[in-house]
């Protein structure tokens, strides 16, 4: 721990160890107790040469490290003043009240009691917010993992959905969906729209990508024909698609747009699906995405 405390470890060994304290609240406090006897001992000027050159370059290098040293410097003076120093054993063990002290005694007393109260504050204070940057980390990095997992997730259901056109007599027609030659990236996208805590379907696109495939999912057998609306998040028209057909995948549809790549910048967009049947139009439902360029 004073390795680790003066910056002696390397980085592997520095990763390691705070992983382990994150998780073991008494090894935590057994690293803050450390660090108070390391700097305790520095004030009583016990720490050796290499130790104490070490030290001054750790601890002395911020503004708040330097109040701490020169706190526990000060309590370090009070206790070991003139007057415990002059004192005999004898003359501390009947000493009686405070009251009845010598003046230089009771300043001295008081000195000590204060400064030792001051430095439990500003342990307490510094332990406390040590611990919630700690627990911030740790859910920065809950965060992080569980936003990884979702697009694993994600990538997971893509690949299955791809094994799953291919293995479908329209796979032709989805091939003949990009150009020859040319690059096309798809995403399929599951009807609503998301809420504020939700992150959006993302569209990576890229100058080698020809075209975008919007594989639109909706439930089976509701129309024969769908007309697809694309639109920017104030209502403004950018594109309409008419007598599309649905892709049967088992128990589901999917309603296939292709677009260029062209059509599509940086930003939110809304699909709008209309079904038809027997004269009538309905819409279905309605999607939204963000496109990426790269």
């Amino acid at each position: 721990m004073v390795q680790y405390i003066l910056g002696q470890v390397s980085p592997e060994e520095r990763a390691g160890f705070e992983e382990r304290y994150q998780m073991d609240s008494d090894l935590f406090e057994e690293l803050i107790a450390t660090e108070n006897d390391l700097i305790d001992s520095y004030a009583r000027g016990e720490l050796s040469g290499a130790q104490r050159v070490q030290f001054e370059s750790r601890f002395l290098a911020t503004p708040q490290l330097r109040e701490r040293v020169k706190l526990a410097k000060s309590l370090a003076r009070n206790i070991s003043g003139p007057a415990a120093s002059q004192a005999t054993p004898s003359e501390w063990r009947f000493i009686g009240p405070l009251s009845q002290a010598s003046p230089v005694a009771r300043w001295a007393f008081t000195g000590a009691l204060l400064g030792l109260l001051f430095w439990g504050v500003w342990m307490t204070a510094s332990n406390i917010r040590m611990r919630n940057e700690l627990e911030a980390m740790a859910r920065e990095r809950d965060r992080v993992a569980h936003r990884q997992r979702d697009l694993e997730d994600q990538l997971t259901e893509l690949n299955a959905r791809l094994k799953e056109l291919q293995a479908n007599p329209t796979a032709q027609e989805f091939a003949r969906l990009g150009e020859t030659g040319k690059t096309m990236v798809s995403l399929v996208l599951a009807p609503g729209l998301p809420r504020s805590t939700e992150h959006p379907h993302v569209l990576p696109i890229s100058s080698g990508v020809s075209s975008a495939l919007l594989l639109l999912k909706t439930r089976p057998g509701a129309f024969l024909t769908y007309n697809i609306s694309l639109e920017t998040p104030e209502g403004k028209q950018l594109l309409k698609r008419e007598d599309l057909k649905p892709w049967p995948t088992g128990d589901e549809e999917m309603i296939p747009l292709s677009l260029p790549s062209a059509t599509l910048q940086r930003g939110d967009y809304i699909v709008r699906l209309i079904g038809h049947a027997a004269g009538k139009s309905e819409e279905v439902n309605v999607y939204s995405f963000r496109v990426v360029v790269q």
